[in-house]
This record gives structure tokens, C-alpha cells and sequence, in this order.
């Protein structure tokens, strides 16, 4: 695990890996986009919950990785109750998307009326889907051998 990770997340991208032994590493690439103030919680998490469950971490400029996860995210307001709508594609080293990660992190409240849902959306919000990327992404390996 390296420090490099949150440095490079708060680039908007990092890469990880799933330990195996060390001359048959396994490395991933993440990268998304979404608004600055949201992305330091967001990265956060995702770092803490990678060294929790044993991932390795290395630098964003690493070309070691063999999956990349590029995530795309949309914060909507439904009558007052703002949600963030996330997926992560899972690729391959040729390219090619091997698995969807899709979920949606909902506010605990409701009564949001402004014109940019973004504003609604907390750090919370950002760190709760952190942590459950990490979670399926983890169920999703384990399934791979």
C-alpha cells in the first residue's frame, strides 16, 4: 500500500490490486469524474476500505494494472430526496468491460429543493459509496479465483 493512492485519487484516478504473491501481483486501475468537493470523501473511503480488505495500492502512472474500474456518477433529485446514481465499469487489460458495478446511495432525508442536486448530496453519501463500491467490487474477485 502506498501514499500515493489518495494523492492520486484526489487526481480523479488510483490504482489498486487485490494481493496475490508478490512476483504474480494482480493491480487495477479506478478512475471517475464528479464534482471536486465530492471526490475527497468518495476517495477517501475508497482507500480506507481497500487497505481494510487487503488490496495493494500503486501509483495512478503504474501500467502494471490488468482491470481498470471507471466510474460514472449522476446525482438526481426525486420530489426532495436527492440520490446518487453510480456505476463502475470493470475492464480488462484489452479493453473490454468484464463486469458492471450499479447502485444507488439515496439521502437519509428529504426536503431538497435547490436547482443543482450536487448540492444535496453529502459527505456521507460519498463515503457510504465508497465503501460499497469497495464491498462489491471485493464479492465480484472473489468470484473471478
Amino acid at each position: 500500500v502506498t501514499s500515493e493512492f489518495d494523492e492520486a485519487l484526489c487526481k480523479a484516478a488510483g490504482k489498486f490490486g487485490k494481493p496475490k504473491p508478490p512476483s504474480d501481483g494482480q493491480d487495477h486501475q479506478f478512475s471517475y469524474a464528479l464534482p471536486s468537493d465530492k471526490l475527497q470523501p468518495l476517495s477517501a473511503r475508497l482507500g480506507e476500505s481497500a487497505r481494510a480488505a487487503g488490496l495493494s495500492i500503486v501509483a495512478t502512472d503504474d501500467d502494471k494494472a490488468d482491470l481498470s474500474l471507471k466510474g460514472y456518477f449522476s446525482a438526481v433529485d426525486q420530489e426532495g430526496v436527492v440520490s446518487v446514481i453510480y456505476v463502475w465499469d470493470v475492464i480488462g487489460e484489452n479493453g473490454v468491460r468484464l463486469h458492471r458495478i450499479q447502485d444507488r446511495q439515496a439521502a437519509e432525508t428529504g426536503g431538497f429543493s435547490g436547482s443543482d442536486p450536487w448540492a444535496g448530496v453529502s459527505a456521507d453519501m460519498m463515503a457510504a459509496i465508497g465503501q460499497k463500491s469497495i464491498g462489491s467490487l471485493l464479492a465480484w474477485l472473489d468470484t473471478q479465483g
